[in-house]
């Protein structure tokens, strides 16, 4: 049973479950009907399949469990996205700051701070059932949340395999396994659609940077986007770190590695390429020399959750092969 998805993935613009604007493609990508008949042209961007209209449901889902978490506190982007792609995004009442995204899916949830620095007695204050968290960066606020008596669950995946674990684990949660299994293997499948279709010769070597005080490479899930992608990370295995102090580089490790790509995404601050091309040695690399620098949006790369599969891959493949 394909999983069906609230809201258009390019223009975010709702698509309830009886919407007649609706399309989607085999594996289950949904578009609305301007972007597909007008941007798209009836294809979809992530396995290239026809994009045909999606069938109206006019019986309502069954109702979760009356023990399911009906108070939800997201603390961390890939959490809020996956609940509002699950359709639950009314049971959130208090996120993050940070979480951007899907736009307006979440007008009547309270903001209660930052990543690491949320008001806990605002949190508290909200009666949340469970807290969804995600990294170790939180972890003072996840013993915080605890010693305040409240229900917590926290993420620490750092690759693909376990976005689409956190995913059905959020279904499982939520008292909506089915429909947690059914996005999960959508997305699996569009993987597989990219994996069955990238290069298997020659491939350009990319360097993706995370941070630039100090360079940061990029994590597990990056690397394996980028392969995807049909590119080559030059520092596949320091990716395996769980920690961005694991997968710190010096500007000389870059200049070493002659990457014909370089992908800059600075985690919350905007790229700017004359800082990076301004590093000693680094106008000769191959990548600068042939002018493919990009600057790539962090918000869909940087937040480990269904959006790497339906904005993330899309973004590197084009950067990637561009000329």
């Amino acid at each position: 049973m394909l999983d069906l998805r609230p809201a258009c993935e390019r223009c975010h613009a709702e698509l309830p479950r009886a919407s007649a604007e609706a399309r989607w493609c085999a594996h289950g990508c949904t578009f609305c009907a301007p972007c597909t008949d007008g941007p798209l042209a009836a294809t979809c961007p992530n396995c290239g399949g026809e994009l045909v209209p999606r069938p109206r449901l006019k019986v309502a889902p069954p109702e979760p469990p009356p023990t399911a978490p009906r108070r939800l506190v997201c603390l961390s982007q890939e959490t809020a996205e996956t609940l509002a792609l699950l359709g639950l995004e009314d049971r959130v009442v208090g996120l993050s700051s940070f979480v951007a995204r899907p736009v307006d899916a979440f007008a009547g949830a309270a903001r209660i701070g930052g990543f690491s620095t949320s008001d806990v007695d605002a949190i508290a204050a909200l009666e949340p059932d469970l807290v969804l968290l995600y990294s170790d960066v939180q972890a003072d606020l996840a013993a915080e949340l605890l010693r305040a008596g409240l229900e917590v669950h926290a993420f620490h995946h750092i690759d693909l395999a376990g976005m689409l674990a956190m995913v059905r684990t959020i279904g499982r949660l939520a008292g909506v396994p089915d429909r947690g299994e059914a996005l999960a293997a959508s997305l699996a499948a569009q993987l597989q659609v990219a994996r069955d279709a990238a290069p298997s010769g020659a491939r350009r070597r990319v360097y993706f940077e995370e941070w630039n005080e100090p360079l940061i490479t990029g994590v597990r899930w990056v690397s394996e986007l980028i392969e995807l992608a049909g590119g080559e990370d030059v520092f596949a295995e320091l990716s395996r770190g769980a920690h961005a102090r694991d997968r710190v580089v010096e500007p000389a490790d870059v200049v070493a590695a002659a990457p014909d790509v370089v992908l800059a995404s600075w985690c919350g601050k905007p790229f700017r390429r004359a800082e990076l091309e301004e590093r000693p040695g680094w106008s000769e690399l191959p990548a600068v020399l042939a002018g493919r620098v990009h600057g790539l949006d962090s918000t869909p790369l940087l937040a480990p959750g269904p959006s790497l599969v339906t904005e993330a891959l899309g973004l590197l493949r084009a950067a990637i092969t561009a000329d």
